[in-house]
């Protein structure tokens, strides 16, 4: 109860035991309003544990505006990358039943999924970049800074794994994405499970980049 990061760990863990008692009501809604209510209130819960965070980081270190600026910047990257980043797995195990299943429509609903998913995540890949840029530019400020520090070395092996990741997150949404669309509006020509099936593999290989990514955040 004395420090910044006590204080902000115990909002975050009342915060986390309300969130789950709401996840304990899950499936006794009673109508359609109560499904979105439960929902919102879910999302409302999940949003404040995650940018709470910010407050017992680097960013937290500022002062006056500067404070306000970190916060915000790092509230917005942690945002984006719990989006982005925390959605992979349930994308992967999606996909990966999507090839088991024996549903003539597993396949439509997989390209519906993809196509929703690549406008999430192409808006969690942008404000990821720019909070990330915005941070850097308070923190780092200098090039001796990011090549002379252990801060800014860690940045720089960030960075350098950031770029594959954002490689193979473009290559499924300009290639692997309008291929899966054709191959279910044209299935005589194209084979709808080999294309879910690389979609999978990219998407692992995101997940396993993206855990490299938050290990070296926590260094």
């Amino acid at each position: 109860t004395s420090t910044q990061y006590g204080r902000v760990w115990l909002v975050r863990l009342a915060l986390m035991t309300l969130l789950g008692g709401m996840l304990w009501l899950r499936g006794r809604e009673q109508n359609g309003v109560d499904w979105w209510a439960l929902r919102l209130e879910i999302g409302g819960l999940v949003l404040c544990i995650l940018v709470a965070q910010a407050w017992i980081g680097h960013s937290a270190t500022g002062e006056g505006l500067a404070l306000a600026y970190q916060v915000l910047a790092d509230g917005l990257h942690l945002l984006a990358s719990g989006i982005w980043l925390g959605s992979l797995p349930a994308l992967m195990l999606f996909l990966a039943w999507v090839e088991r299943a024996d549903d003539s429509q597993a396949d439509v609903i997989a390209a519906e999924a993809t196509r929703r998913f690549s406008v999430l995540g192409l808006a969690g890949m942008s404000l990821l970049i720019l909070s990330g840029l915005a941070n850097a530019w308070q923190l780092v400020g200098t090039f001796p800074a990011l090549v002379g520090t252990t801060y800014g070395r860690l940045l720089l092996l960030k960075v350098s794994l950031l770029l594959p990741l954002l490689a193979i997150a473009a290559l499924n949404l300009l290639r692997e994405k309008p291929r899966l669309l054709r191959s279910v509006v044209e299935p005589g020509r194209l084979d709808t499970r080999q294309s879910t099936r690389r979609l999978r593999r990219n998407v692992l290989a995101e997940i396993v980049l993206g855990g490299m990514i938050l290990l070296i955040v926590g260094a």
